[in-house]
Order: structure tokens, then sequence, then C-alpha cells
């Protein structure tokens, strides 16, 4: 996993085939103004820019894929996202590799996403995007890039 601003994002490019391509759209056509939706990049890679109301931790879920990695940049809001190793976890529903998506329950730790800042979850890391992170609910609108593996 890696969580940072954007602003050193460059240091990771060689650690993540395609970030510099997702950073790029980012930059480029991620303004709060963004309609949702999918958009494919190139090279397999494409955004999902999504809008939603955070949930309360005992909402949410983990899950892993083992097709893509994840980049996840809020746009709009601030959000908690709980993290584990996939070691760590256990299975509450089977892997659906159509989805590439797999369902967990498991110990974890917090980080916070918000504007500036940014997560990559590769295969072995567990997530659980969405939580809210104060006693309200907020609307969230992030963008997640889906990398191929």
């Amino acid at each position: 996993m890696i969580y940072d601003r954007i602003e050193n994002a460059e240091i990771y490019f060689k650690a993540c085939k395609g970030m510099s391509r997702a950073l790029k759209f980012y930059r480029e056509k991620c303004s709060p103004g963004i309609e949702c939706g999918k958009y494919r990049i190139g090279a397999g890679i494409f955004a999902i820019v999504q809008e939603y109301e955070s949930k309360d931790r005992s909402d949410g879920f983990f899950e892993v894929h083992r097709k893509y990695v994840d980049i996840q940049i809020v746009i709009k809001g601030t959000e908690l996202a709980g993290i584990a190793n996939l070691k760590d976890c256990r299975t509450i529903q089977k892997y659906d590799s159509e989805k590439d998506f797999h369902k967990l329950e498991g110990g974890n730790d917090i980080i916070t996403l918000k504007k500036g800042f940014f997560a990559v979850f590769f295969p072995q890391d567990a997530h659980m995007p969405g939580v809210k992170s104060g006693t309200n609910k907020e609307k969230i609108k992030k963008v997640v890039f889906k990398l191929p593996v």
C-alpha cells in the first residue's frame, strides 16, 4: 500500500506501472464538476468517478482485487479507509473473478483520504473505503483508477 500527498506521486511511478497515466488524467480532468462514470484511459487502465455518502464503520467491509491495483483519490469530502493485509482477513464472500472482487472482514488500521492525498492498494492490501470521518455522514466524490496487475 502507498499513502501520500499528490505532490509526491512521481516518487512511486516506477513501483506502480500505469500510475503516471492515471495521475495525468486526474490532474487534467478531475475537477469537482467531472461527471460520474467510467473513463477508459488506455493500456488497460480506467477510472471510475463516483459520488456517495460516507458510511458508519459498522456498515463497511474489506475488499481486495486480484486483477487490478486501485489508486483512490478523493475529489470532494473526507473519508476514512480501513487498511489490512490480506493474510490478516477472513473471507465473508467468495472471490468473484468476473467482478474482481473479494469481500473480507478482519482487523485494520485507518487512513484519512481527503483532497490532496492518494492511496494505492495492491492485491495484498485489503481496504474498506467510504467510512465517515466524523460523527456525521458526508457526500464524497472520488476517482478510483484501476491499473492491470
